[in-house]
């Protein structure tokens, strides 16, 4: 592909936003590197993916059909990339006739259709696994991220920890088991794959597939070395998948909540994001990663022996002594 438009994401709004801006700069870099010529279409102007350097021509437009046409129209790309712009570039991608590069057009409609599904689960666990798929079939799990949550909360509102703290060896083959069945016809991306494993731990259950570029692969850059949205875009164009060391260190998402701006807002979590943002807390120890996490939220753990639950009510499922 000489050609290529990438759709970038809209403005930033809770659950989706500053992620896949980062990821998409990372990409507009690495496709350009390869000799392509890039256009970048977004409605943010104040995303770093903006910068009018990244690409060759840059478009401030509404993320709309309209809009989009008229840039296909104009530009006459070989190919459009869809997936730093969330599920709403990837619906929109769908109706402008021109070839996808990533996940094949069935893919993304059968993860765009796919029921919702709402977990009440208050003693399964819970991971998300990011999992690069390249065009000949082959796959990598990058990172697994465990919410120490019970299932029925939210990912982005759970306190998470990579790598899993309670998963045990017998427990990985039922899960990476599960997370392929599920991507058999993904191909040419980075995938999230959400993995809940039932109370006995011996069932592994996929209830979430995204095959674009999520949050977590987001975490996955920041702390594990590697550019995911660099990788996603060399896998769309049919690149293989790279060899790297993962990281050692134990790294903690805590998430931060604005409850005490909004005293009329339910406070009670459950499968609806409520987390405005997050700190990271990377350490070699599982215990200072989670106080390096909970310092950059204003929260203060205990010394040694501190017990700390990730859910205060009635079913807790996460209770870690530090």
């Amino acid at each position: 592909m000489s050609r290529v438009l990438v759709i970038g994401p809209g403005p930033a709004v809770i659950g989706e936003g500053g992620e896949l801006d980062a990821a998409c700069a990372d990409a507009l870099r690495a496709l350009r590197a390869g000799g392509h010529t890039v256009a970048f279409v977004t409605s943010n102007a104040a995303s770093a993916a903006s910068d009018p350097a990244l690409a060759d021509r840059t478009y401030l437009e509404p993320l709309d059909r309209a809009a989009l046409s008229a840039i296909v129209a104009a530009e006459a790309p070989d190919a459009i990339l869809p997936l730093f712009g969330g599920p709403s570039a990837c619906r929109l991608a769908l109706d402008l006739a021109k070839p996808l590069l990533g996940p094949s057009a069935d893919a993304l409609r059968a993860a765009l259709d796919a029921p919702s599904v709402t977990l009440d689960e208050r003693s399964a666990t819970r991971l998300e696994l990011i999992v690069a798929c390249d065009e000949s079939g082959g796959r990598r799990v990058l990172f697994a991220i465990e919410s120490l949550d019970r299932a029925g909360v939210h990912p982005g509102d759970a306190v998470s920890a990579t790598p899993p703290i309670t998963i045990a060896p017998a427990q990985r083959a039922a899960i990476e088991a599960a997370a392929a069945a599920a991507l058999a016809h993904v191909r040419g991306t980075v995938a999230t794959v959400d993995v809940v494993i039932d109370r006995g731990g011996a069932e592994a259950r996929v209830v979430g597939l995204t095959p674009w570029m999520s949050r977590s692969c987001a975490l996955a850059s920041h702390v594990g070395g590697v550019s995911i949205g660099a990788l996603a875009a060399g896998l769309a164009l049919g690149g293989e998948i790279p060899a790297f060391e993962a990281r050692r260190d134990f790294v903690v998402r805590w998430p931060r909540f604005a409850f005490e701006t909004f005293p009329d807002a339910d406070a009670a979590l459950g499968p609806l994001r409520k987390s405005l943002g997050e700190s990271i807390g990377v350490a070699a120890t599982l215990a200072e990663a989670l106080r390096g996490a909970a310092r950059g939220e204003g929260d203060v753990l205990g010394g040694r022996g501190t017990a700390v639950t990730t859910d205060a009510r009635d079913g807790a499922r996460a209770v870690i002594v530090i």
